[in-house]
C-alpha cells in the first residue's frame, strides 16, 4: 500500500499505510529542552488521573535548579525539582518523591495502582487530577496560561507511556524521535509527531540503534 500523508483536525501530521518512515527520520536516546522548548501533549491532566492509568516518565537531570519535569495548571499537579530532589505538588499539597537526584542519571516517575514512586521513595495517592488544564511536558503552565521559563526542563526526557490501569492496555506512548536535526515527540498509539510550543528549540541526543 502507497504511504499516505493525512492531517488530523489541529494540522498533526498523522502515519497512514505503509509506516512511520514519512514521520520521523530516526529515534534518538533523549529529546532535551534548551530551556525554552516544550511539549503541550494537547490532553487535560485528568486523562492521567490515578483514578484510570499508569504511567512511566524515564528522565536525566542535567543542572541544579528549580525547575518542572511535567505538570498542569498553576500547582494543580505538577512534579517540580527542588533543591535537587523531586516533588509532587497538587492543589497546595506537596510530597516529597526522592532524596537528592544525581546529575546524569536516570530516574522514573512511576504512577502505579493508586501510587506514585520515584527513587524507592512511593506515596499513596488514589485521588484524581480534576484540573482540566493541558498536560504539558518539560513545563507547567502559570496561573494565566501562560509557562514560567524560569522553571522550564532542561534534562532529557527519555520515554513516557500510559497505560490504562485496569486493562494494562497502552494508551499513549511517547518516543523522542527526529526529522533532520529537530526533535519531536512521536506518539506510537496516534501516529502523531509532536513539536516545540516554546519559543526555543530542542537538543537532540544520539540516534538508537
Amino acid at each position: 500500500m502507497e504511504n499516505l500523508l493525512l492531517f488530523n483536525n489541529g494540522g498533526s501530521l498523522l502515519k497512514s499505510g505503509g509506516g512511520a518512515s514519512l514521520l520521523y527520520d530516526a529515534e534518538i536516546e533523549y529529546l532535551q529542552s534548551d530551556g525554552n522548548a516544550y511539549i503541550d501533549l494537547g490532553l487535560p491532566c485528568s486523562y492521567f488521573s490515578p483514578a484510570d492509568t499508569d504511567f512511566e516518565l524515564k528522565f536525566i537531570v542535567t543542572e541544579n535548579r528549580t525547575q518542572i519535569i511535567c505538570g498542569a495548571g498553576d500547582d494543580q499537579c505538577q512534579f517540580p525539582i527542588v533543591n535537587s530532589c523531586l516533588r509532587f505538588d497538587w492543589t497546595g499539597y506537596i510530597w516529597s518523591l526522592s532524596n537528592t537526584l544525581s546529575i546524569g542519571t536516570l530516574y522514573s516517575i512511576v504512577q502505579n495502582n493508586g501510587q506514585l514512586s520515584c527513587n524507592n521513595t512511593s506515596i499513596s495517592f488514589t485521588r484524581s487530577y480534576y484540573t482540566n488544564d493541558n498536560f504539558y511536558l518539560f513545563a507547567q503552565q502559570n496561573s494565566n496560561g501562560a509557562v514560567d521559563v524560569n522553571t522550564i526542563f532542561t534534562g532529557k526526557i527519555v520515554s513516557f507511556i500510559v497505560k490504562d490501569k485496569n486493562t494494562n492496555n497502552i494508551r499513549k506512548n511517547y518516543v523522542p524521535v527526529r526529522k533532520g536535526q529537530v526533535g519531536y515527540l512521536y506518539e506510537t498509539v496516534s501516529g502523531q509527531l509532536l513539536g516545540n510550543n516554546g519559543s526555543g528549540a530542542f537538543i537532540i541526543g544520539s540516534d538508537k540503534t
